[in-house]
């Protein structure tokens, strides 16, 4: 999974959460017993990193901006994703999806996978980010121009 770090900050994953590397997960590759990593992992199903040139109005966000976005946004999706029965239900969509496939040929599987499976849960999971960076972008702009930032840095 993607993350995003700053010199001064501590890296952060697409959740939102601190990235803490241990020198044996170079040598060890660990399985995580976390519902939301689990479903994510074992899906092929991925939340992206907000890039640097994510905007602000005219201008690129300022590394604490996009570090804030990236980091709130991704708290809210983790929180989202750990609803109750909210990984369950997404799995047994998939698993549903599969079962259903599994007698199909391969065009007509081509032609499923826009729709059902994996292929729709990503899709949910963006559109879901998508209003939840909309919001936390929100929040930001307005502090940006109450603080007179919005319009980046005055020559």
């Amino acid at each position: 999974m993607p993350a995003f770090r700053t010199t001064l900050k501590p890296a952060i994953n697409a959740l939102g959460e601190t990235v803490r590397r241990d020198v044996s997960d170079t040598f060890i590759s660990k399985r995580s017993s976390d519902p939301v990593w689990a479903l994510l992992a074992n899906n092929g199903l991925g939340i992206s990193v907000p890039g640097r040139s994510t905007k602000l109005g005219d201008r690129n966000m300022t590394d604490d901006e996009l570090y804030t976005y990236t980091r709130d946004s991704g708290q809210m999706m983790r929180q989202w994703l750990s609803q109750p029965g909210q990984v369950d239900r997404l799995q047994a969509a998939i698993d549903q999806s599969r079962e259903g496939m599994r007698h199909m040929s391969d065009e007509q599987k081509a032609a499923m996978r826009l729709e059902y499976g994996t292929e729709a849960i990503q899709k949910t999971l963006d559109t879901v980010m998508g209003g939840i960076r909309d919001s936390v972008k929100s929040r930001i702009r307005m502090e940006a121009a109450r603080n007179g930032t919005l319009l980046g840095p005055k020559p």
